[in-house]
């Protein structure tokens, strides 16, 4: 017995940690347990074995994990090491089709050649997997191809052995393409040919027979074994019988199991022809379909005929339609399109009960169905027959899969559809608007890749898509027609492609908006649960574009909307709730939809278990995003039920539950918190998923918002931590949204500040600050500012940025940045720049003497510093607020005010008033106009000046010289800066019931320059509600 921590305990321990950190493609384990090893010691681990056999590099490589297969690799791993059957770990990679690691193999001087005990190498091991790897393969050597195992195959007779099937038939044509012979026989006499008919597959059959096409007797041997199996009924695959009447050949591999084939024996190898053939099928859903196929593949047109009827009639069997298409059926039904008139019946009808089955649309398109069924309609139009709708009915059904529908639009079907739209029978008109509906889901059809770039696929021109095409062609008239006159069918198909034409940029211009309302709203009135569905979509969809809500709604629709929430069809109010929502992001609107009696029925649809929560909630979301509603919002008891949602551990009913809570917050956080919501935003932010993160944190901003109770409540359900962590989490807005959760936190209690400073939170700040975008740098920028109201936090920001700015490549835009945070840190120096206070600004023309008062004598005052944002849109309070600061000047009032006319200085400028504001305990002027602290791409607007004012505690006062107070300034989905209100919050916070404002709507300049002097000349802030 080994001693416990003895030399050949701890090799043993070390060995099989290394094959099992290996196998996991742990690359961080491996390299610890390697650095552990002394010379000796690294070469008897890189040795290392386990019960098959393998080494750590086969046991990466079987896995993909090609970092650490270099890992292996760079430390002198064997590369040519065999395992128990004798394969390489390119062997291994080859089989599984584990691409990047293949290529590491072969980067470090793999040999695809090298052969194992069966004279198998890695390359035939390849075709029994990914074309992938085959392809790479064959362009080190063409040469590939024409490798023999011990029995005589050539890599043809491994593909045989691939079960995936598009695979192989990849495989197959890479093989052929690089000369592989298709004619070659095995030890036992047999072609790969023998093996493709044995199977039952008319694909690889076709592409093989093809190869020998100067071979008669191969054609015959095909059609012969074909019939043959056909008439005794063929195997889905003879490999994966259940019953073989003798013992399958031995595992060559019997350390190798693919998750992908069902049968470890045709891993690398088809069945041994050597033993007697497996028992035949007893399916008899297709026991047929090879013989039938054959029959359209010979014979004479009769023959053709009756086969293509027997086919028809298996075709519409559920359990036969993949059977058919996987064998090949596609390919001769499309000839049949071409012949008899019988033949040609037969050959549509089973192409479409083939195209009702989803598995079978995409391969259809993909096999060339889609252009002699475009022409079917084009040359049917107008003709008797059901062949021009069974036709469009096959169209239809493709086009339901995304990609098969790429291939419908751009082989024509578009225009032709919307001619039978215009000229066909009524069956043929419902089947075209089907149709079209379908084509109309998509107008480019994207991939994402796993760094979440986006790529266009299937469309030539990115600027056209599926939509503009189907209005291009002329559909908007016919499409009103029927939903004005139609069957209730096509009325519903042109209401649902009214719906998803609605959907995309494209819908512009071409009039079926204004057109198709008042038909939709008629539908909603109908009645009947199948035209509402579709009119209440197509309505939610058309409301996303201006103007049109407040079309949709002078038509009527939301009575109806709402009688569509009384319904006891689940999915009916769902759709009606969509609308809703769509219309609630107008304010006139939620206010007429709240007027009517609309939020105690969506708070009562989030009860209900036949609606999708994600309409009501959204209704209830946007409803909120109107101050004036959150409390009747709240009363109608949401509240609860949307902070029960947030305990489900349903990622996506805690999404929409905390985005209803964000919108819900600033009116009523109090009843939020009430209702036990904090301890779980708390869980969501320790959550691990990014996007429920955010909607915490944005959560977390909203509730500790002019409520320091609530903040202490969040603090103290450790909220710090998680935000801290996701500040460090590689997402730029997660991290936006951490630090703003944390400067509002931290605002005003220098205990807090503290605390969110020990949780590790200046450095990842600064590092925020000084390098990622616009959003997230001026969040960090706004935590950094309330942070360094404590000195000791001050110190630590100046410190960090010094280290970070020495790291970083020096430039004019790094220089002004350090200047910035020297700023929020006390510490700001102007250089040489002129006094400022000391210059009068450019005063524009006007009367600032009218109605001269009396102005007390400025000495001794209080400092004053102008805040404002002056553009086109108010150029006539500009005026008449700098004639006010020249009054107050002229009266020896320190007040300051930045002159535009600065330029590059006018940011110095500002950072200097601000700072002089805070040493001195200034007063900030805010001139209140509509788009006040609008949120801009400048690090100097009134946002900026507001948001430093209200961190650093300055005094505030008001004026105000537009009708709503406090400020809305613009921001929402469309805004370029602000998507989530930014503005709008801090002029609710900043200009709170506390504030006093001087109202300056209808104040001259003497006598708004004599409101202020007389607010100037108290040294100390007048309590709330006290006058002057």
């Amino acid at each position: 017995m080994h001693r416990f921590g003895s030399r050949e305990v701890v090799v043993a321990m070390l060995r099989r940690a290394l094959l099992n950190a290996a196998t996991r493609g742990d690359a961080a384990e491996v390299q610890g347990i390697l650095r552990k090893a002394s010379e000796d010691g690294l070469v008897e681990l890189l040795d290392a074995r386990d019960q098959c056999g393998r080494t750590p590099l086969h046991c990466a490589a079987r896995h993909g994990h090609a970092q650490v297969c270099h890992m292996l690799l760079r430390l002198r791993a064997d590369i040519h090491a065999a395992e128990g059957a004798g394969g390489t770990a390119l062997t291994l990679a080859c089989l599984y089709g584990q691409f990047a690691a293949v290529r590491c193999l072969l980067q470090h001087g793999a040999r695809p050649e090298q052969v194992d005990q069966g004279g198998r190498t890695a390359f035939h091991c390849a075709c029994c997997g990914s074309p992938e790897v085959v392809y790479d393969l064959l362009r080190i050597s063409r040469g590939f191809a024409f490798l023999e195992d011990a029995r005589g195959r050539n890599p043809l007779f491994y593909a045989m052995g691939n079960n995936d099937e598009e695979a192989k038939l990849e495989v197959v044509k890479l093989l052929l393409e690089a000369k592989s012979s298709a004619s070659q026989a095995d030890v036992f006499g047999r072609p790969a040919l023998f093996y493709a008919t044995q199977a039952g597959d008319v694909k690889v059959l076709a592409l093989l027979v093809l190869a020998v096409n100067n071979d008669p007797a191969f054609h015959l041997q095909a059609f012969q074994t074909l019939k043959v199996l056909g008439a005794s009924g063929p195997t889905e695959d003879p490999r994966a019988r259940a019953k073989p009447t003798s013992p399958a050949p031995k595992d060559p591999f019997p350390s190798l199991h693919s998750p992908k084939l069902s049968n470890p024996n045709a891993l690398t190898s088809p069945a041994d022809p050597s033993q007697p053939g497996p028992e035949p099928s007893e399916a008899s859903c297709s026991s047929s379909i090879p013989q039938l196929l054959a029959g359209l593949l010979a014979g004479t047109d009769q023959d053709r005929e009756t086969a293509a009827a027997a086919l028809e009639q298996k075709s519409a069997d559920h359990d036969s339609q993949v059977a058919i298409v996987q064998k090949g059926g596609i390919q001769p039904l499309i000839e049949l399109l071409a012949g008899s008139v019988k033949a040609r019946e037969s050959a549509v009808q089973a192409l479409r009960n083939l195209s009702s089955n989803e598995e079978n649309q995409e391969p259809m398109a993909r096999e060339g169905a889609v252009p002699p069924l475009v022409e079917m309609l084009k040359s049917g139009i107008g003709k008797p027959g059901k062949l021009v709708a069974h036709a469009a009915e096959a169209l239809e059904r493709m086009a339901r899969n995304e990609n098969a529908r790429v291939a419908v639009v751009e082989n024509g079907a578009v225009e032709v559809l919307v001619q039978l739209l215009k000229e066909g029978s009524a069956h043929e008109q419902e089947c075209a608007v089907q149709a079209l509906r379908n084509l109309a889901l998509n107008g480019q059809r994207v991939t994402i890749g796993k760094d979440g770039s986006r790529k266009l696929l299937g469309v030539s021109d990115p600027n056209v898509g599926h939509k503009k095409r189907v209005l291009e062609a002329g559909a908007v008239e016919p499409l009103i027609q029927l939903l004005q006159t139609g069957s209730a069918e096509a009325q519903a198909a042109a209401a649902g492609t009214v719906a998803n034409l609605s959907l995309g940029a494209e819908r512009a211009g071409t009039g079926i908006v204004s057109a198709a309302i008042l038909p939709l709203v008629r539908l909603l009135k109908s009645g009947n649960v199948e035209l509402q569905l579709p009119a209440a979509r197509a309505l939610a969809n058309l409301a996303l574009y201006d103007k049109l809500p407040t079309a949709i709604a002078e038509a009527g629709a939301i009575p109806l909307l709402l009688e569509l929430l009384k319904n006891g069809n689940g999915e009916l109010q769902t759709r009606g709730a969509g609308a809703l929502a769509m219309l609630a992001r107008d304010a006139n609107l939620a206010a007429t939809i709240a007027k009517a009696g609309a939020i105690p029925l969506l708070a009562g649809l989030l009860k209900s278990r036949d609606v999708e929560l994600q309409m009501p909630i959204g209704a209830l979301s946007n409803l909120a995003r109107h101050g004036n509603l959150r409390s009747i919002i709240a009363d109608a008891g949401t509240i609860p039920l949307l902070v029960e949602l947030l305990k489900t551990g349903n990622v996506e009913r805690q999404m929409l539950a905390v985005g209803a809570l964000v919108n819900l917050a600033p009116k009523v956080g109090g009843t939020i918190a009430e209702a036990g919501a904090i301890p779980h935003i708390v869980e969501l932010l320790r959550s691990g998923n990014v996007e429920l993160q955010k909607e915490a944190a944005k959560l977390v901003v909203n509730l500790s918002l002019n409520d320091s109770n609530l903040r202490a409540e969040i603090v103290k359900a450790e909220a710090i931590q998680p935000l801290a962590e996701l500040l460090q989490s590689g997402c730029t807005s997660a991290q936006e949204k951490a630090a703003k959760a944390l400067e509002q936190l931290a605002f005003g209690n220098e205990d807090y500040q503290v605390a969110i400073a020990a949780a590790g939170t200046i450095t990842p700040l600064v590092h925020l600050f000084l390098g990622a975008e616009e959003a997230a740098s001026r969040a960090a920028s706004g935590a950094l500012q309330v942070l360094a109201n404590n000195s000791a936090n001050a110190e630590e920001i100046k410190k960090v940025a010094a280290l970070r700015a020495a790291s970083l490549e020096k430039s004019e835009e790094v220089q002004d940045a350090l200047e910035e945070l020297k700023f929020i840190c006390g510490d700001f120096s102007s250089g040489d720049l002129e006094d400022e206070s000391s210059k009068e600004p450019e005063v524009p023309a006007g009367d600032s003497q009218a109605a001269p008062i009396a102005l007390k004598d400025g000495t001794g005052s209080r400092l004053a510093m102008f805040s404002a944002r002056f553009n086109a849109k108010n150029k006539e309070t500009e005026t008449k607020m700098r004639q006010v600061h020249k009054v107050l000047r002229d009266h020896k009032y320190d007040v300051l005010m930045v002159d535009a006319g600065l330029g590059d200085d006018f940011g110095k400028a500002t950072r200097k008033f601000l700072n002089r504001l805070r040493r001195e305990n200034g007063i900030m002027l805010c001139v209140c106009s509509e788009d006040y602290a609008e949120v801009t791409a400048s690090k100097f607007s009134s946002y900026e000046e507001l948001r430093y004012a209200n961190s650093k505690g300055l005094d505030l006062l008001p004026l105000q010289v537009a009708d709503t107070f406090p400020p809305e300034p613009p921001s929402g989905p469309e805004h370029m800066f602000d998507k989530d209100g930014e503005g709008e919050s801090l002029t609710q916070f900043a200009f709170n019931e506390g504030v006093r404002r001087l109202d300056c709507r209808t104040l001259e300049v003497q006598e708004i320059a004599q409101q202020i002097a007389e607010r100037l000349h108290c040294l100390h802030p007048l309590p709330p509600g006290v006058e002057p």
